[in-house]
């Protein structure tokens, strides 16, 4: 009778916590975060977080080859605004074209990282603990998952959160900047994991000086006049 009792106590436990998980300030959501951080090494797949590395790879190149693409045709437009001589249009192109190039810039670091952490897999399985060897990989793929529109990187976030814990991730995952603006004192953070080659891109601010600074780099460096810009010079470096 005692292990019947037990037994119905037990699904019942589970039963609430079904239907109230949902909730996340319930003591149900509270408990199962807890079980999580526990016991999450227990949902954790490494057969899953291989997946997902190779699905994110294989998104992350189709980006780059899309973001290369749409970087030659914006040469070939700022090409036409500079010949016609007008320099506020090509300045909004600009703009446009400096903020593609940030973020390629980020997802050839996000390759890198994502072609290691795949390298090195089996020592996130070997251990319970975050090895030092994939602690950078890992704090600049959780740091970009929020940053980057990649699916797959927010399964490798979630993955990696079941393996270690979601406060471990988190301090892993905080950039110089991150721990600047929120003045954080925590030993854990003395040490910056995130790679600078994909933080500075998707942190540093796009302002109208940078892009007149590298509308006339491109002019300078091709001799292009400014404000009166040669067609044949403009179609020699856009085209």
């Amino acid at each position: 009778h005692k292990q019947s009792v037990w037994f119905c106590s037990c699904c019942w436990c589970c039963c609430c916590l079904l239907l109230f998980a949902g909730d996340p300030g319930s003591p149900a959501m509270f408990l199962v975060r807890a079980a999580r951080r526990v016991y999450g090494w227990w949902c954790f797949s490494l057969d899953k977080l291989k997946i997902h590395l190779r699905g994110a790879l294989a998104r992350v190149h189709l980006r780059i080859g899309n973001l290369r693409n749409d970087i030659e045709v914006l040469h070939r437009v700022i090409a036409q605004l500079l010949v016609s001589d007008k320099l506020d249009a090509a300045t909004l192109r600009v703009e446009e074209y400096v903020s593609k190039e940030r973020l390629l810039e980020a997802l050839e670091g996000i390759v890198i990282h994502c072609e290691l952490l795949q390298a090195r897999v089996h020592l996130v399985a070997s251990d319970r603990s975050c090895p030092k060897e994939v602690r950078e990989c890992i704090g600049t793929l959780c740091y970009a998952s929020h940053r980057v529109d990649v699916e797959e990187l927010s399964k490798i976030r979630q993955q990696l959160e079941y393996k270690y814990g979601q406060d471990v991730i988190t301090e892993l995952s905080m950039s110089r900047t991150l721990v600047q603006e929120d003045g954080h004192k925590s030993p854990a953070v003395d040490h910056i994991y995130v790679d600078e080659r994909v933080a500075k891109p998707l942190e540093t601010r796009l302002t109208s000086s940078d892009c007149m600074a590298t509308l006339k780099e491109m002019c300078k460096r091709n001799d292009i006049p400014w404000g009166q810009p040669a067609v044949q010079q403009a179609h020699d470096f856009f085209v």
